[in-house]
């Protein structure tokens, strides 16, 4: 019985094409800046809240912390044993540091904190021996009943200049999130913002132009820290105010040493 031999012709293989690094980056930035377009195009308003912070201060700069990932090095989601109270802000020698960090901090600045996490935790978290609870003002506490997931942080951030009649440049916003740091600004207990004050559908940027505005800030008074690179770029390209973007691990030494100096930079009267 007859039979045919049938042969598939393969290419040799090819090498890869080469990729332009130039085109890689402007293709990554062009998409960045798409994202950051839809997630403001989709942002809404934080809810109303009547202003609680108190204008008149000895202080006129404020630093506004992100929560998870930056004060602490992992997320918390309610009451914790002192053991895992201290892993959950990446051990008792790094507590500690923060302890000493913090109360040095306080006395340039009003601290606070603007995250999606709820207050309760928040000042429960902050409240458990070391205490770090009497370094922050109350009313810069900003938790997820501020800041829900459809609530930019950036209003949040500009409520809290407006409440502390601030002028922007004197507000530093720190978050472990790109977008919010590119959207938002800084911190003081009073100017601490929660998931009430931004959910995840509010830009940071918003809840730091809403804080410049409460505080009655310049923008060269505000720096905002944040983990995340869309937050941080959300917040610079939006409230044109100091940003600082930090590893998601937590802040490092020359994070804290990073904001300290700027809170212990002196205010140009000429700027204002």
């Amino acid at each position: 019985m007859g039979g045919a031999w049938v042969f598939l012709d393969s290419p040799l293989p090819s090498r890869a094409p080469v990729v332009d690094p130039l085109l890689l980056t402007l293709f990554f930035g062009a998409l960045a800046t798409a994202v950051l377009a839809l997630y403001r195009a989709h942002a809404v308003e934080p809810p109303p809240r009547k202003s609680r912070i108190a204008p008149a201060t000895p202080l006129t700069r404020v630093v506004l912390f992100d929560f998870d990932g930056v004060l602490t090095t992992q997320e918390v989601h309610g009451p914790m044993s002192k053991s895992a109270r201290a892993r959950a802000f990446g051990g008792s020698e790094r507590l500690r540091q923060m302890q000493g960090i913090l109360e040095e901090l306080s006395q340039h600045a009003r601290l606070g904190i603007v995250s999606r996490s709820f207050v309760a935790i928040i000042q429960q978290a902050l409240g458990q021996p070391p205490e770090l609870s009497q370094f922050f003002d109350p009313d810069l506490i900003f938790g997820y009943e501020d800041c829900p997931d459809e609530v930019p942080k950036s209003r949040i951030v500009e409520r809290a200049l407006q409440e502390a009649d601030l002028h922007r440049q004197e507000l530093l916003f720190v978050d472990d999130s790109f977008l919010n740091v590119s959207d938002a600004p800084f911190f003081d207990p009073d100017l601490i913002f929660g998931y009430e004050d931004c959910p995840d559908e509010v830009p940071k940027s918003r809840i730091v132009e809403r804080a410049l505005q409460e505080a009655d800030l310049h923008r060269q008074e505000l720096l905002f820290v944040d983990d995340s690179f869309l937050n941080v770029s959300d917040v610079s390209q939006h409230c044109h105010v100091e940003t600082l973007h930090v590893r998601t691990s937590g802040m490092a030494s020359w994070d804290w040493e990073y904001i300290l100096s700027w809170a212990k930079a002196k205010k140009s009267t000429d700027d204002m």
